[in-house]
């Protein structure tokens, strides 16, 4: 099956009008609402408004016997260890914590991209959708400049382009734009390739500038390993090329804003670490590392294995501050099974994409890219979990549903090889 051929079977398939409208504008609707959270007043809990209008879209879309794999299984009771440990905080320590249930939601996603990516169709909107949401999520950014909207300030420093959320918004820019790219694998206009390759440029200036190292270093490790995994190199590492000439070429319009923000931020650490040779145990994550793994051996059995309570940390810490990395959030709330299932959902994911695309790849010039960006996603998704991943609703959302549609691909196209091979 050639580039050429993929393009017929798109033309040649049907999608339902189901597909149509989840893969098509579910990952937007939450994108858009996203962004709009800071401008609405808190009044009006636009947060939890949004909340409910995309469980209300999910719950629907469970009116229908849907298909449940492994990782979706493994998916859904991790959420419901979560809700479930949120129910047991709140009877101890009268807190409910929110976020189980955006963690609930944003299961939900994998199983919408399992079960509707059906094939090449399938397939395309999703990847469309990442693509229009990258450009949303960009022009949404050079509005807030352009309206002045006021925005947080960037370590310190007079930059604040990145509006009401900072610099958290950069850590979007990965998981919408690296899924985007998929788009090569289809055969698009030259134009829609040129609007990818000033994306990539676009994104890369904003990531520096915000500097936050959880981002840089997904995104660098990410690309790294997709490079690695992709059939068709050259043409990755014609973007690279491109993006780098190009960058070093409109330098002169952001770099200033670039060292401004490094020299904030490095006067910021050095008040931090000054007269203190001991600053990196005051260090937020180091001391959260301290602190939970310490705390374990004064726990029963019970609290070692399935945790204190989801949200505890507000209470049982004495600190309204989160615990900010997801690993040490999950071990100190769930335990150790919740651990374990945060990180063997990930594992599960990688090991059966990669089974189907061994099996594929003679067949299918798809699955060996797919594979490349199903690794890359994890590897980006666990990366963020150090500063946080789950806390919110869109960083878990695009990774699951992207992830969920990757899983539907494989195994639709694994199921009709297999049913060819029986009948031979």
């Amino acid at each position: 099956m050639n580039s050429r051929t993929i393009q017929e079977i798109i033309s040649s398939q049907e999608v339902t009008s189901q597909q149509r409208f989840y893969l098509s504008y579910l990952l937007l609707f939450t994108i858009v609402t996203g962004l709009l959270i800071p401008f609405i007043p808190d009044t009006f809990q636009f947060d939890i408004i949004r909340g409910g209008i995309l469980l209300s879209v999910l719950i629907y879309f469970f009116t229908k016997k849907r298909i449940f794999n492994l990782p979706a299984r493994l998916i859904v009771w991790f959420a419901l260890l979560v809700l479930f440990m949120a129910i047991v905080n709140f009877f101890r320590q009268n807190h409910f914590e929110i976020v189980s249930l955006k963690i609930l939601i944003t299961s939900l996603f994998f199983i919408v991209g399992y079960n509707l990516v059906r094939g090449e169709k399938g397939l395309y909107l999703l990847i469309r959708s990442f693509y229009i949401g990258i450009i949303i999520f960009l022009v949404a950014i050079a509005l807030f400049n352009f309206l002045g909207i006021e925005g947080k300030a960037i370590y310190g420093s007079q930059i604040a382009i990145f509006g009401p959320q900072g610099t958290n918004l950069t850590k979007e820019i990965p998981l919408l734009l690296f899924p985007s790219m998929l788009l090569f694998n289809f055969n698009i206009a030259k134009r829609r390739r040129n609007i990818i390759y000033l994306l990539f440029v676009i994104s890369i200036v904003l990531m520096l500038i915000g500097q936050k190292r959880g981002t840089l270093l997904s995104f660098g490790i990410g690309f790294l390993i997709y490079i690695y995994f992709i059939p068709n190199k050259k043409r990755i590492l014609n973007i690279l090329i491109i993006s780098i000439l190009f960058m070093a070429a409109t330098s002169v319009l952001y770099w200033d804003l670039i060292e401004e923000v490094y020299m904030s931020r490095q006067e910021r650490y050095s008040i931090i670490t000054e007269g203190n040779e001991d600053a990196l145990e005051t260090e937020a994550r180091y001391w959260e590392f301290i602190s939970v793994t310490g705390d374990l051996e004064n726990r029963n059995i019970f609290e070692i294995f399935f945790g204190i309570g989801f949200g505890s940390w507000k209470i049982y810490w004495g600190t309204s501050r989160m615990l900010h990395t997801d690993y040490m959030m999950f071990l100190n709330d769930t335990g150790l099974v919740g651990l374990f299932l945060y990180l063997f959902i990930y594992f599960k994911i990688i090991q059966i994409a990669r089974y189907r695309k061994n099996c594929l790849s003679k067949i299918d010039p798809l699955s060996q890219s797919l594979f490349g960006m199903v690794v890359l996603i994890v590897v980006v998704s666990m990366i963020q979990g150090i500063s946080g991943f789950s806390h919110g609703t869109n960083l878990r959302a695009y990774s699951f549903l992207f992830l969920g549609g990757a899983l539907g691909y494989f195994d639709y196209h694994y199921t009709r090889l297999r049913a060819e091979q029986k009948r031979l």
